[in-house]
Formats: structure tokens, C-alpha cells, sequence
């Protein structure tokens, strides 16, 4: 589906989750939910299950160990009764990449490879010293691939891989162990290594082809001092897609190599023992253990009859495969966790289950939120000594390391009033400040309500059916989390109780504090029903000598026909341009306050006679003839007139929009018919529910992500108070700085580098800045996603695509359709 696909376009623009996936009946849309139709799910209260402290569930931290020049740990194992965790660098030099593209002047490289410095793979010269790719001697230099650049500079490509193995029993006894090895045009393959009960090393090695994109490996065996004792190649066997995607290394050196469809067992001596090859089509093999007993559990996902079904087997230590029905429910698509206590381990967005072969259900071994362990924070890996301890991987301002967690007894647990908050999707900044309120509150305690946990291949939308369901039911938690398009509709059913007198009557933020958008959007009456302490905009850039006020289709229209170009992105195809568009100008046709819709008007018929004059697809040899300079210029030289404009901050939209257009251009919703229809991207709503017994104590935790605190550790989005925002768009107005280590402030002059030149990057005049900011702060649409809706848009739309009726014929019975499901819905 065309609007499917905007939520690989548009989404991952800005930055909200994808739904993509999921399918809906109207019978089983959000609206029958809310008028208790339709709930597919279990009748167990899971707010009421939340509403206390599991406190056989609860740890506390322990020491935590940095490594001596760690800033990353690259897996951690467990043989011969030691930890070990493992740091791989490349070569000295390490690159700061975060300054955006960085372009060089193809003419002056060799032709052989021009298309891959247009599409920005880094190149470094046989030289001991940088060479500036503007210089004159850059012709009398031979280029190779590598991965190290910086500014705009060419370093010699370092071939040298330092691989240091710190082994442990606890947190003091500390061994490090290095070796420096000749990469050439191999790395090692992350945290693919192992160890057995010699303490030889088992690492897969890895080398790309940047031509082709291939990557092939090998297993290489170490002894602990660098030295080379075996290695073998693995065979992708004409593997598509072929890449590693678990090893293990058994105590007797048995080296085990899955991909996505297959595994290779290796022995000791690294000769091939045993090969399995899956027989999956569209799938992937996705989750896998090995065990104690030398058996390897894995189970396979795959897409059959338009849903993704899994089966799990077990490999035994002769290398016979056969599948176990028993262990489906148990791993298969489960984030698995290794360690000793349970025969599994798996984490959820709240916990830690465990579970042994044979349990009826798993046991939750960690609670996060009642441990005040942020699960955001679990970036790596977390291994259990056994039930009543663990490690977790850390990385911070010191370093990288691990923290020693232990159980804590269940008499010493303090009881606490519980405060539930409900969310269809976690959000790891509202994690975030959960855990800093619980651990600074002596009387309440947040509780996280995660529903997606509730999803699964059967039915990828259970948890936020399950959502409505609760709160439609009388059982909704105090703090409700729910998608922005959905508020509306939860306001008129009495839902949410009004946070102004809660706002007055505490310390902290007040609606006035807030921006015009975050003050009205979810107001009715002069009520304020739920706030939201940041969003992002999209919107249009036009170049201020073609922009005028209340612009329509028809003066894109005009302005290719002078041209004979088309307005938006020379690469742009039908569906995508519909996509795009549909995704902003949504209000344009559906009004979410009254639920009336529009679509059989003029415009959304003009709309779709515009998308069709894009081509369907791009030509098969687009991408091999592809023209970047054009791609470069379009918006400097005026051969394309819109871009698409995803605003969340302001020094990095000033970036952009210089580098695309050479000035600030203006900013404008879709030019539809002379409407505003920029819309609003909100990643966190909150509100209180009328039904909550701890108003006031909820409202004490929302106000902290209105706090600078919270902003600070943000670090994105267009904040909703005022004075936040007036920070970031006055930093914006100044030259870029750093602090260096005394603290001081170094101002540093910032360039990007386009095709045959580069320019200074210069701040935000006072003017520019509040005129952006003015702008944002009026968006007052939303982005709306509804797959029914986009459906039955879809649907009815393929019959103009393919010339079996017209653009009036088409928006007539979207309408009717529309009509009949908005009345549903509301």
C-alpha cells in the first residue's frame, strides 16, 4: 500500500514509531474499542496487575567497573568460571562524524570511482600525512577504500586492529590482556567471539566489498598472546543477504555460525562438523541458544498467508535438527538474555523474565521500574551469575564497564502508593524520568503500563487495542501516554480530568509558561486536557523569490509549466509524492474536532491528477546514471521549487537549509488552496484521568518533563515552554562553540562542503530565528496515521492510477466510504 510506505519514508523522517504491519477491520478499529466493540484481548485487568511493587523482582546496584580504555564493550562472555569482555579498535585514529555530509570534487578523483564518492563511501590515500582533496597534488594520489576521514581530509587508512580481552570473577580482580593483529581489509565482526576451556579465542572476521556490498567471513582461532592458530572460510552455500547473525564458542571449542538461514558447527580444529540449512523463503532465522548440554536452540520467523508465523528447533550434539513445538512459546521472537537460574532468559520493555523448560508460564526474575534500573539504558548485554545476581553492560561520561546488580530480600522492599502510567509504545525518556521520580519520592511510586508488550505475530496491534479498551472500560491508568491523533476523541468522551487547576496550584510549569500550539491544541472550553513537552514540524521550503502568500496547487502548477520542471524532487515517484503529501495536508480533508471530512472537493481531485503526472516508478538505470550535482543543486539553481522539511531543531534546520538552498528559505504548509497545512509531529502526549485517585501526585511527576533538566537530556525537538524555546533559537543565533577541558568556551568556524566548493556556515540573524519560531509555534495540525483510513484511500485510489476511473469519480466514493467510518470512529 502507497500510504504504507509512507511509513518508511515519512516516520522514519520524524522520528515516531512505525505501525507498518499492522492491519485493522473496522469492525476492530479504535473507535468500536472506544464504544466497547471489538476487544480481541484477555479480560485480565493488567492496570490493576501494575498497581503494586513485585518485590520477589527487585535489585539494586552494586559496583560498577570501568575497563581501562574502554568506550565501548564488544561482548561479554562466560567461560571457565571468568567474565570477558572485549574492546576492538581500528588504527589510532578515531573520527568525529556528526558535522553532516561531506562531499569532494568528483572531477578530480579517478572515474573508477566517482559513483562511490557520490555516494559518500570515505576514500583515504597511501600517504602518511592528510591530504586536502582541493590541493593540486591530489591527482598523483592513489586511492583505496577505508573507513577513517574527518573535515573534509583524506588519513591513511590504518590497518591495524587492537583487540583487549578484560577477564574477571568480580569486580576487583581485573586482568587485561591486548594484541595488536594486521587487518588489512579485515575487521572483526563485533561481538561475534567466544572462548573456550583452554582460553582460546574464537573471533569471526569479516571483509566487505564496497563495489558489490558483500560481506564474507571467516573464524579465526587465537591463542590469548595474537597469535594465529587456525582459521577457516564459512561458506554462504549462495546465501542471499548472507551475514552472521549469532556465535557461539562451547567450552570444547565448538564454534557455532548461524546467518539467516543457516548454521555451520565447526570443531576445535575448526573443520566443518555439521551444516543446516532452513527452508524458509521470506523469513529469517531470529532468535538462538546454546545450551549447557551442547544443544543449540534457534527458531525461524517467517511470512506466510500475510502474517509472520515462527517455529523453533533444537540442534542436538551430533548435529541431528528436528523441530520442538515446546520451545515456540518459550524464545521464539523473544529478546533472549544470557546466563545460570533459569533455562531462559528474555527481556520485555519492563523486565526480565525467566523461565525453565516445562514452566506453564515465566516468572518475572527483574522489574525494572520497581529496581530503578532505566530499561532505555540497556544499550548491550545482560548476563545472570544466577537468579539472584546479574551484570549489565554501561557506557557514560567515565567510560565503558559493568554494573553488578543483586537481588534484594522482599522484606526490605518499601511499600509504596502506586501511580500507573499507560502507554502504547515506550518512550525512553518518559523511562527516564520515571526512574529519577521514583528514586527521589518516598511516597509514590510510577508504574509503567507498556501494552505493546501485549503484540504478537498473530496480532502486531493488541496492545494498543487493549489501550483503548482499558481506558473505554473504566480500568485506564492514572497517567494515560496516547497517540496525538487520538486525543481529540478521548477529550469529548470525558476521558481526562482539566490540568489547569492542577498546573495553578503546584510549583513548576504553568499553561502559560507553554507555546500557543501546546496551550490550544488539547484545549477545549478553556480546559487544557493534555500537554506535551516537545514536538517536531513538517512543513515546505520555498525559496522567498517564489513564495507568496496563500499559495495553491495551481501556482506549483504554473510555475512548472514556465519552468518545464517538475516542483518537488527530480527522484521523486507517484506514490510517494501522494504519500508525502497526504501525510501533511490530512486536516485539509478531515477535520478531527467534528469528524467531518472533505475529500470529494476540488482539491483533493486536483491532488490526485498532480501525484499522477509523477512517474510510477524511477527508470531501471536511474540510480546507475544518477546525477548528484543535479541532485546538489536543484534548489540553488531552481530546478526544483518544494522540499519536504522535517524542523526539530533550530542550528541543525539552519544547516540544512542553507546547504540545499544557499539562504533560509520560507516555510509553508502543502499549497493545497492557501491553507496552513504544516503539521505537528508529537512523540509524548500526557494527560490525568478523570478516574484517578492521584491527581495531584501525577501531576507532580508530569510537570518534571517541563522542567530544563529534562530538556537538557532531550537534546531534540521543539520544546513546548516558552523560555526553552527562546534558548535554542537564541544558541541558534550564535557561532558555533565547544567547551574545552577548563571549561571554557572555543568558538569554531563551521564549513560544509558541497560539489566544487565550500561554504561557512553562518548563524541565525534575531530576524530568522523569530520568524521561525514564530511559525512553529502556530502549527496547530497534527500528523495523523490511520491505517483504516489510509486503506481505504489506497483502495479506492489505485482505481485513477490505473486508468479505470476519474480523479471525481474516485474522491466521490472516498468520501462516501470515509463518511461511514469517521461516524463509526466517533
Amino acid at each position: 500500500m502507497r500510504l504504507k510506505k509512507l511509513m518508511s519514508v515519512s516516520l522514519c523522517m520524524t522520528m515516531v514509531l512505525s505501525l507498518a504491519g499492522c492491519t485493522f477491520n473496522p469492525k476492530d478499529t479504535i473507535s468500536n474499542i472506544l464504544n466497547g466493540k471489538g476487544d480481541s484481548t484477555s479480560n485480565a485487568n493488567i492496570v490493576a496487575s501494575a498497581d503494586k511493587v513485585n518485590k520477589d523482582a527487585v535489585f539494586k546496584e552494586g559496583k560498577t567497573i570501568y575497563f581501562d580504555g574502554f568506550d565501548y564493550i564488544d561482548g561479554l562472555k562466560s567461560a571457565n568460571g571468568k567474565y570477558y569482555a572485549a574492546r576492538i579498535k581500528y588504527g589510532d585514529y578515531e573520527g568525529d562524524y556528526s558535522d553532516g555530509p561531506v562531499l569532494y570534487d568528483v572531477e578530480e578523483i579517478e572515474e573508477d570511482i566517482e559513483e562511490d564518492i557520490e555516494e559518500e563511501i570515505p576514500l583515504v590515500v597511501d600517504e602518511k600525512e592528510p591530504v586536502d582533496v582541493d590541493s593540486e597534488d591530489v591527482d598523483n594520489v592513489d586511492f583505496e577504500y577505508e573507513d577513517d576521514y574527518y573535515d573534509g581530509e583524506y588519513y591513511e587508512g590504518d590497518s591495524k586492529m587492537t583487540f583487549t580481552l578484560a577477564s574477571f570473577t568480580n569486580a576487583d580482580d581485573v586482568e587485561y590482556r591486548s594484541f595488536e593483529i594486521d587487518g588489512g581489509e579485515e575487521y572483526f565482526s563485533g561481538g561475534n567471539w567466544g572462548i573456550d576451556k583452554e582460553e582460546k579465542l574464537y573471533a569471526v572476521v569479516a571483509s566487505y566489498d564496497p563495489m558489490t556490498y558483500d560481506e564474507s567471513y571467516k573464524i579465526r582461532k587465537y591463542s590469548l598472546d595474537g597469535t594465529v592458530l587456525k582459521e577457516v572460510n564459512v561458506d554462504s552455500n549462495n546465501e542471499q543477504s548472507f551475514y552472521v547473525r549469532y556465535f557461539f564458542v562451547d567450552s570444547e571449542g565448538n564454534a557455532y555460525f548461524l546467518s539467516e538461514q543457516s548454521v555451520t558447527v565447526f570443531d576445535k580444529e575448526l573443520n566443518k562438523k555439521y551444516y543446516y540449512k532452513t527452508d524458509i523463503k521470506e523469513g529469517y532465522l531470529s532468535t538462538a541458544k546454546l545450551n549447557d548440554n551442547g544443544e543449540l536452540i534457534f527458531s525461524v520467523v517467517s511470512w506466510e498467508n500475510d502474517k509472520y508465523s515462527s517455529k523453533t528447533f533444537k540442534m542436538d550434539d551430533k548435529g541431528n535438527v528436528a523441530e520442538d513445538t515446546s520451545l515456540n512459546d518459550i524464545i521464539a521472537q523473544k529478546s533472549l538474555v544470557e546466563g545460570n537460574g533459569y533455562d531462559f532468559y528474555y527481556s520485555t520493555n519492563t523486565s526480565i523474565m525467566g523461565i525453565n523448560v516445562g514452566d506453564k508460564a515465566a516468572t518475572e526474575v527483574v522489574n525494572f521500574y520497581d529496581s530503578d534500573i532505566n530499561p532505555g539504558d540497556f544499550y548491550g548485554t545482560i548476563y545472570f551469575a544466577s537468579a539472584e545476581e546479574f551484570l549489565m553492560t554501561v557506557q557514560d561520561e567515565n567510560g565503558a564497564g559493568l554494573t553488578f546488580y543483586e537481588k534484594v530480600p522482599a522484606e526490605e522492599v518499601k511499600d509504596k502508593e502506586i501511580i500507573t502510567l499507560g502507554t502504547v509504545y515506550g518512550s525512553y525518556y518518559i523511562s527516564s524520568q520515571i526512574i529519577n521520580y521514583n528514586k527521589n519520592n518516598d511516597n509514590y511510586r510510577i508504574k509503567l503500563v507498556d501494552y505493546s508488550e501485549l503484540n504478537s505475530a498473530d496480532d502486531w496491534d493488541a496492545g494498543r487495542k487493549r489501550f483503548y479498551t482499558d481506558i473505554s472500560g473504566g480500568n485506564a491508568p492514572d497517567i494515560i501516554v496516547p497517540e496525538a491523533y487520538d486525543v481529540t476523541n478521548l477529550i469529548d468522551k470525558g476521558v481526562f480530568t482539566d490540568l489547569t487547576p492542577l498546573m495553578e496550584n503546584s510549583d513548576g510549569v504553568k499553561k502559560e509558561d507553554l507555546v500557543y500550539n501546546a496551550r490550544t491544541i488539547f484545549a477545549k472550553d478553556d480546559k487544557l486536557y493534555c500537554v506535551f513537552p516537545s514536538f517536531t514540524v513538517e512543513a515546505m521550503q520555498i525559496k522567498k523569490e517564489f513564495y507568496k502568500e496563500g499559495m495553491t496547487l495551481d501556482d506549483v502548477i504554473e510555475w512548472e509549466k514556465a519552468t518545464g520542471n517538475k516542483a518537488l524532487s527530480g527522484q521523486m515517484e507517484r506514490d510517494g509524492v501522494m504519500s508525502m503529501i497526504m501525510s501533511m495536508s490530512m486536516n485539509e480533508f478531515l477535520d478531527p474536532k467534528t469528524g467531518k471530512c472533505s475529500f470529494d472537493s476540488p482539491e483533493f481531485a486536483k491532488l490526485l491528477e498532480y501525484a499522477n503526472t509523477y512517474p510510477e516508478s524511477l527508470p531501471d538505470d536511474y540510480w546507475e546514471n544518477y546525477d548528484f550535482e543535479q541532485y546538489m543543486y536543484e534548489f540553488r539553481k531552481n530546478t526544483a521549487l518544494l522540499n519536504f522539511a522535517y524542523v526539530d531543531d533550530f542550528s541543525s534546520y539552519n544547516w540544512n537549509a542553507k546547504y540545499r538552498f544557499g539562504e533560509i528559505p520560507e516555510l509553508i504548509g502543502v499549497p493545497l488552496s492557501g491553507n496552513d497545512t504544516a503539521v505537528l509531529n508529537i512523540d509524548t502526549v500526557i494527560g490525568i484521568s478523570n478516574k484517578s485517585k492521584h491527581k495531584e501526585a501525577a501531576w507532580d511527576f508530569i510537570k518534571t518533563c517541563f522542567e530544563h533538566e529534562y530538556y537538557e537530556e532531550l537534546g531534540w525537538g521543539i520544546p513546548s515552554v516558552e523560555k526553552e524555546l527562546d534558548l535554542m533559537a537564541e544558541k541558534a543565533t550564535e557561532p558555533y562553540y565547544y567547551f574545552d577541558e577548563n571549561g571554557e568556551k572555543v568558538y569554531e568556524e563551521q564549513k560544509y562542503f558541497l560539489i566544487d566548493h565550500e561554504e561557512v556556515i553562518t548563524p541565525l540573524t534575531k530576524e530568522e530565528a523569530a520568524k521561525l519560531k514564530d511559525f512553529l509555534v502556530h502549527v496547530e495540525g497534527l500528523y495523523t496515521w490511520d491505517e483504516e483510513l489510509n486503506n481505504i484511500i489506497d483502495e479506492e485510489t489505485d482505481g485513477y492510477f490505473a486508468g479505470q476511473k476519474s480523479a471525481d469519480e474516485v474522491a466521490s466514493i472516498i468520501q462516501s466510504r470515509l463518511k461511514i467510518y469517521i461516524n463509526e470512529k466517533r
